[in-house]
């Protein structure tokens, strides 16, 4: 049987590719809305937070030259919302997952939550299982509706599967996204700019690019950049 690989990055998808901005009725407090999950501005920092953490400590072929704590904040909202989307899923149609293996997997991230403050390490926690969980459970249905058609479960048809479900399941949930924060990189719907204002200079398109320049990027003060 072919093993889940958990991430904290978002799969570049079809559900994100739903994803429009809008900022319809969302408080400072907010960052997103996924049906009648709420996707807190406090949440979205801890995630930025621990992914800020993984690439610090990324080595081989895993590292990573510096980035903009901005272009990681827009992973981290993806890897949020497609936890929601996951779950949503997953818990509507009661898919099964290996709660052994999840512990696991998220023991695995140990040092790297260990390394938070600890006033965040419990949520932050919290919300790596969470986004584990619900990759299981797609994983888990994808699986299985492979097996169903006759086909043998490769990675690539798996994937695809997956793709299909959380494309399927972002349809037919109301998806909002508070307009401060870009959505739009690898994955995502929007034009590129968060901000209802189109960005003119090239300090303010690399601001708001998923792929902003690595000059720009290095010479940002290091509260604002990872790595």
């Amino acid at each position: 049987m072919l093993g889940v690989k958990t991430r904290l990055l978002p799969m570049a998808g079809a559900a994100l590719a739903l994803v429009a901005l809008s900022g319809c009725a969302q408080s400072s407090q907010t960052a997103a809305q996924v049906g009648s999950q709420t996707i807190s501005t406090s949440d979205l920092h801890l995630m930025t937070q621990a992914l800020c953490t993984e690439q610090r400590h990324a080595t081989g072929a895993s590292a990573q030259p510096p980035s903009a704590i901005s272009t990681v904040s827009n992973s981290a909202l993806g890897a949020l919302i497609e936890s929601a989307i996951d779950r949503r899923y997953g818990d509507q149609h009661a898919v099964s997952y290996d709660k052994l293996t999840l512990a696991q997997e998220v023991n695995r991230l140990d040092p790297l939550i260990s390394e938070l403050p600890a006033a965040d390490q419990a949520r932050t926690r919290q919300l790596i299982s969470d986004l584990f969980r619900g990759q299981m459970q797609v994983y888990q249905a994808a699986t299985a509706q492979v097996r169903a058609s006759g086909q043998a479960p490769t990675q690539q048809l798996v994937q695809q599967q997956v793709g299909a479900i959380e494309s399927a399941t972002a349809k037919k949930v109301d998806i909002t996204v508070n307009p401060q924060y870009d959505t739009s990189g690898p994955g995502h719907g929007g034009d590129g700019h968060g901000s209802l204002s189109r960005a003119v200079s090239s300090d303010a398109k690399n601001s708001v690019s998923a792929q902003p320049d690595a000059s720009w990027v290095a010479n940002l003060p290091a509260g604002q950049k990872c790595g």
